[in-house]
């Protein structure tokens, strides 16, 4: 398969910079700090509580390494990558899978597309086959005179901002489960002995950029 001319640059609306900001950690801190309320419950055992503060710090910054967005630079770069995922899903996934998270495992990274195609589809009523073909129908139609194609960029746009975000998202839900899961291993030990400390880094980890989605669905859910 032909890769297509990388020409268009990804132009994002607000909420999905946004968006691309949380998955990445900018703008929150990369270690977890005691928050105002916290001297009594680290007067309660300060070794204890900078030892975890520094290890949930470190699987943070690991785990977020690990769970970033898919990449590319130009709307043609992402019409190309999410091509070739169809086309392995629509052939019943034979042959070698594309890659375009590698450090993500192979069968993680299918997962993941799997589940934003499906939500994207569901969300939108679109079809990924459809929307790529027209996309790529005006991309061979190019006579290579223009250095800019801003109707490319709005049909693009039209398509698939929608996909962007819920790719993201869905990444960001990854990250967060793998973050709880090795938390609370990290934590356990120590919740018979210091409940205080575990729950205080527990209410850390529920706040939205840490949370799982049925925590922010809860938090956002009117009180009753």
């Amino acid at each position: 398969m032909s890769p297509l001319r990388v020409r268009t640059p990804v132009i994002l609306t607000l909420p999905s910079l946004l968006i691309l900001l949380l998955a990445n950690g900018c703008g929150t801190p990369s270690t977890p700090e005691p928050g105002a309320d916290s001297s009594v419950v680290m007067e309660s055992n300060p070794e204890l509580f900078r030892e975890l503060q520094g290890k949930l710090s470190d699987l943070i910054n690991e785990t977020s390494m690990t769970y970033q967005q898919l990449d590319y630079d130009y709307a043609e770069d992402l019409l190309d990558r999410l091509d070739q995922y169809e086309a392995y899903f629509a052939n019943g996934s034979d042959g070698d899978p594309p890659r375009f998270m590698p450090k993500l495992e192979a069968e993680e990274e299918l997962d993941h597309i799997r589940e934003v195609i499906r939500r994207w589809e569901d969300q939108t009523g679109k079809n990924l086959r459809e929307e790529v073909d027209a996309l790529k129908a005006d991309v061979a139609a190019r006579t290579g005179e223009e250095q800019f194609y801003p109707e490319f960029q709005k049909k693009f746009s039209l398509a698939f901002d929608d996909f962007i975000k819920v790719e993201v998202a869905e990444i960001l839900e990854r990250r967060n489960r793998m973050i709880h899961q090795q938390a609370e291993t990290l934590l356990a030990p120590h919740r018979e002995e210091h409940p205080e400390i575990v729950e205080h880094f527990e209410a850390m980890l529920a706040t939205p950029q840490y949370a799982l989605p049925d925590q922010n669905a809860q938090s956002s859910s009117p009180s009753a």
